[in-house]
């Protein structure tokens, strides 16, 4: 074998190496996290629920992270599946209280994740205050090295803002 068919096989092994290495390293990361945020939009809690309730509409504003979703059941308990750039996941809506509170969860994922979102909406002002609460399981052991890295609150609040500028667009 010659000279760079060597280097090739070294920079092979080690990005193989690598790769392992990081698998091991999830593994002894905690598979199960928290995260909380709010926002206030000024418009009312009912058209804030008119989107936040509205899971077809969660393409418009959530960003290219969805590509598409699909009703697989419209009766409660609704369920309906999230495609986008990451996988796909089937959520169940556990608590639809109109223009107060939406609680689902994962009941189905490519991704390797599960947990609950939490969501409540007050009446402040002349608006609402959407608050969020998420809990989520990590089964992929990259995954958890990855979310070591990203601040889940942070994110959060990326997605309340971008509902906000949604609804306040309306």
């Amino acid at each position: 074998m010659n000279k760079a068919g060597k280097w090739g096989l070294y920079l092979v092994g080690g990005l193989l190496g690598l790769l392992v290495i990081i698998g091991v390293v999830g593994l002894f990361l905690p598979s199960h996290f928290s995260a909380s945020a709010s926002v206030d939009i000024h418009k009312s809690p009912q058209a804030v629920w008119d989107v936040l309730g509205n899971p077809e509409r969660t393409k418009d504003w959530a960003g290219a992270e969805i590509q598409s979703v699909e009703f697989l059941q419209k009766t409660a308990p609704r369920r309906y599946k999230f495609t986008g750039t990451a996988g796909s996941a089937v959520y169940e809506e556990i608590v639809a209280e109109p223009a107060r509170r939406l609680k689902t969860r994962v009941v189905e994922s490519t991704m390797g994740m599960g947990g609950t979102w939490d969501v409540r909406i007050e009446p402040v002002g002349g608006g609402s205050r959407v608050s969020v609460a998420m809990q989520m399981d990590l089964a992929n052991p990259w995954f958890r090295v990855l979310g070591s890295f990203i601040d889940p609150d942070e994110q959060e609040r990326k997605t309340l803002l971008l509902l906000k500028n949604y609804v306040e667009a309306l």
